[in-house]
């Protein structure tokens, strides 16, 4: 079986930047600090409930999520 990383930091810096979205604004619906969402943006992993909850807000399935990071 192969596994491949997904880099989830990746991800969402991609999303951001499609939807013009900054990591402050991001932070105000999540919510949490702006630093919490600048953590997720430089960590390669992330909680599956990060994950769920961003995927929420973008109104976008996890495997879209993923897939942002591995296209760019």
């Amino acid at each position: 079986m192969i596994v491949k990383k997904v880099n989830t930091g990746k991800s969402l810096n991609v999303i951001l930047a499609k939807r013009g979205m900054s990591k402050k604004e991001l932070s105000a619906i999540y919510p949490c600090s702006q630093s919490q969402v600048s953590n997720m943006a430089r960590n390669r992993t992330m909680s599956w409930e990060s994950l769920e909850r961003l995927c929420e807000i973008f109104e976008i399935e996890p495997s879209e999520f993923v897939a942002e990071g591995q296209n760019k």
